[in-house]
């Protein structure tokens, strides 16, 4: 199929035409479901979220004026879909998270120290690497759906804090703070996965 703009697309969503519909899935559905994947880090949700940021996309695309790019606002309805769900589920999250950083307390790191003997090479650094992006998507879920949101937006997606401001709402601020928990928490966790590979020599 050739290449649509935009443009096209949108007008054709606008008016109700299936093939509008098809293009505009063709489109976006691989940013949508990265989305939803990166605010959920759990594949069994991904689906039925994606789901329900087509209805809430296609509920609304008639709001989107002529000429405006597609991309931040297909951003904004996704994750205005994914923050909802996650804070339906926040207490359920919130205690695993926290169980789960109970264990990389200092002296309780033994499901970690099998980490300390890897090398920069070879299958060991492999195994090490899939450790620490295991841990990272660990410590997102650490964060509140805020949190996660800002982490996203200015360290995946590179928004500005100002760019964040105006596709949240939130005051720079509110950004700014939810950033810099953000990044406390993650790093708690991370510097918590360094103490106990160091120390299981």
């Amino acid at each position: 199929m050739a290449d649509v703009s935009e443009a096209l697309v949108l007008a054709r969503c606008q008016e109700g035409e299936q093939e509008g519909f098809r293009q505009f899935f063709d489109m976006f559905r691989g940013y949508i479901y990265s989305l939803c994947y990166r605010m959920t880090g759990n594949r069994e949700e991904v689906l039925d979220l994606c789901q329900e940021s087509y209805l809430a996309i296609f509920r609304g695309i008639k709001t989107v004026r002529p000429g405006c790019p597609l991309k931040p606002w297909v951003r904004r309805v996704t994750l205005n879909v994914c923050l909802n769900h996650r804070r339906r589920w926040m207490a359920r999250i919130q205690e695993e998270a926290v169980a789960w950083i109970g264990h990389l307390e200092p002296g309780n790191v033994d499901s970690l120290s099998g980490i300390a003997g890897a090398t920069q090479d070879g299958p060991a650094r492999q195994v090490e690497l899939k450790e620490t992006r295991d841990m990272l998507s660990r410590a997102m879920e650490a964060l509140s759906p805020e949190q996660r949101m800002v982490v996203i937006l200015f360290h995946q997606e590179g928004l500005s804090y100002r760019e964040i401001c105006d596709e949240t709402g939130w005051p720079l601020g509110t950004v700014k703070t939810n950033l810099f928990r953000a990044r406390k928490v993650l790093a708690r966790v991370m510097g918590d996965y360094r103490l106990g590979s160091g120390g299981g020599g």
